[in-house]
């Protein structure tokens, strides 16, 4: 009895070590079918009558890892797009003469029911990127009847003479909003000093746009905005070139001058823009102004008068390029290069200045821009710039002799200006946007600048004398 009751007790348990094991397999297989579930989204695309739209691309873009799936919609409408793990997607359906359609979709284990997107006709042909554009986003009021903005036709419609489009927009500025320091001028979300950008460059600009907004560094209405162009996606390549010229050759002589004043007045002016594959786009503009005329002068000095005409050349060139990057459907990358250079000479002479007093000038600046906007759907948006700017300002040189100057009748000797301004910057700004209901906007950020300055001043180390009439001047 023994053995018998051994072998019994051994077979139990073998039954029931299977039990357990078949028990443990049958809890965990669905876990690990739970975490290798996937599902599909279909769906069907219609136009606003209700007829099938055939060839739309219906993409999904997975919102953590931006990963993105497509399909294009059947003869009847219909799509499917399979594989899908749950998570948050945001879905996006294009097509030629269609508004794309954009809406952020929940997908669960369990099968959804099929869509249907209607799409709306677009008046017109576009590009569409998904990015953002804070520059016009920033303010809560772009209706604003102070407002005046100016886009890329309207600036090419004004007469704006030699390229200087801030002369032009100065008019619609307040004066008594200005300040002593001029207005206050922002390119692409960045405060700045002076507008040195081809005027092809800039793609709109907005003056005076919610003087008092908690979103700008300085209140008021000597305010403009700058949003400078950039490329595209699309297949075709964009460009323009313009000239000008301007000579006294063809001008009328004065009645009551001996001769013309010399004038020589050139303007060149190029731009190029396109796509560099499918996920890249470049935009590139120059400019050179060349105004090469004279200064009279109108002087009396102990061996008689001094007319002359003293040329005076001025050079102004400016460079601006960007390389744009979409790494994602919902990430863009700017990478934007901004040059100036602007040499003069002789620069002081004419009237009672004798051409001795001219003296050299220039100022070049170089300005590196990092930036990234990135959508955080359903209502997020961040936007991160990052600036480095060089400049240099210089004016004259060190006197060696003493300048002499007769009220009234002439100046002579080297001219006493001579200053250096060599100034570095570093510009950082992150800025949050959360798009809440009924239009509601909030925006938080922050902002970092440093500057670092290295000026000097030699002006009059030469000593100058004044004298109160040629007579005096004569006598000693």
């Amino acid at each position: 009895m023994q053995p018998d009751f051994h072998h019994g007790l051994l077979a139990c348990m073998l039954r029931f070590q299977f039990v357990v094991i078949g028990l443990m397999g049958t809890l965990i297989s669905p876990l690990v079918v739970a975490g290798q579930v996937t599902v599909s989204l279909s769906g069907v695309v219609e136009d606003e009558t209700g007829a099938a739209l055939p060839g739309a691309t219906v993409s999904v873009v997975r919102q953590n890892i931006a990963d993105t799936q497509s399909a294009t919609s059947e003869q009847d409408g219909t799509f499917t797009i399979t594989n899908l793990s749950p998570a948050k997607y945001v879905l996006k359906i294009e097509l030629d003469g269609f508004e794309t359609y954009e809406q952020t979709v929940t997908i669960g284990p369990a099968q959804r029911k099929p869509l249907t997107v209607r799409l709306r006709l677009s008046r017109l042909h576009q590009d569409v990127t998904v990015e953002a554009d804070l520059l016009d986003e920033i303010s809560t009021s772009g209706g604003n009847a102070a407002t005046a903005k100016l886009d890329d036709d309207l600036m090419r419609e004004l007469p704006i003479a030699s390229d200087d489009v801030l002369s032009v927009i100065g008019k619609f500025l307040s004066p008594g909003g200005m300040g002593a320091e001029g207005p206050s001028i922002v390119v692409d979300g960045v405060p700045g000093g002076q507008l040195d950008l081809p005027s092809s460059a800039i793609g709109s600009v907005r003056v005076n746009r919610d003087p008092y907004s908690a979103a700008f560094q300085y209140p008021g209405n000597g305010r403009v905005e700058v949003r400078t162009k950039h490329g595209h996606r699309g297949r075709r390549i964009d460009g323009a070139f313009q000239t000008s010229e301007r000579n006294s050759v063809f001008a009328a002589r004065n009645a009551f001058a001996k001769s013309t004043q010399d004038l020589d007045r050139r303007l060149l002016q190029s731009n190029l823009g396109g796509a560099i594959g499918k996920q890249a786009a470049f935009y590139g503009a120059g400019r050179r102004l060349e105004n090469d005329e004279s200064a009279i002068v109108n002087a009396m000095t102990l061996t008689g008068p001094v007319v002359a005409n003293v040329p005076a050349f001025q050079r102004n060139d400016s460079l601006f390029s960007r390389l744009q990057w979409w790494p994602s459907a919902l990430d863009t990358l700017y990478a934007t290069y901004a040059f100036s250079d602007q040499p003069a000479r002789n620069r002081g002479a004419g009237g009672f200045n004798l051409p001795e007093q001219g003296f050299e000038a220039g100022a070049h600046k170089h300005k590196l821009t990092l930036s990234q906007n990135l959508l955080l759907p359903p209502s997020w948006s961040n936007s991160l710039v990052v600036s480095l700017t060089k400049q240099d300002e210089r004016s004259g040189n060190a006197a060696t002799a003493p300048a002499i100057i007769v009220k009234q009748a002439f100046a002579a000797g080297p001219s006493q200006s001579f200053t250096r301004d060599k100034r570095g910057s570093v510009d950082l700004q992150n800025t949050v946007h959360y798009y809440g209901f009924s239009g509601h906007r909030l925006l938080f950020g922050g902002r970092f600048h440093a500057n670092q300055v290295d000026a000097v001043d030699g002006s009059n180390f030469g000593g100058t004398f004044e004298f109160a009439s040629l007579s005096e001047f004569a006598a000693g």
